[in-house]
C-alpha cells in the first residue's frame, strides 16, 4: 500500500479527514490535555526539576519562577502529597505476592 492509497482510505477520497478519524483526534487530544493538567498538578515537583534543565535566558528565568510559584501552591494545597501517596502505595503493592 502506497502512501497516496493510504491517505486515500483515510479521507475516502474527499481529501479530508472522515468524522471518526477527527473523533479519535479529539479524544487524544483531550487525554493529553487531561494528563498535562493532572500531572502539573501531582507531580510539580518534577516540573521546577526540568525547568532547571532549560539553557539559561531570560524566558528561562521567567518560566523557573512561574513554575517554583506553581509547585508552591500546590504544595500548600495539598496536591504534590498525593502524588507521594499514590507512589508510597504502589511501591507497596510490590510487598504482596499473588
Amino acid at each position: 500500500m502506497t502512501m497516496s492509497n493510504t491517505r486515500q482510505d483515510l479521507t475516502h477520497g474527499t481529501g479530508k479527514p472522515d468524522d471518526r478519524t477527527m473523533k479519535r483526534v479529539r479524544q487524544t487530544m483531550a487525554i493529553l490535555i487531561a494528563t498535562t493538567l493532572l500531572l502539573a498538578a501531582f507531580q510539580s515537583g518534577g516540573l521546577v526539576s526540568w525547568t532547571y534543565d532549560l539553557p539559561p535566558s531570560p524566558l528561562a528565568e521567567e518560566i523557573i519562577s512561574a513554575a517554583q510559584s506553581w509547585h508552591q501552591l500546590m504544595q500548600e494545597i495539598g496536591a504534590t502529597n498525593v502524588g507521594e501517596h499514590v507512589g508510597d502505595f504502589i511501591l507497596s503493592l510490590q510487598d504482596y505476592t499473588f
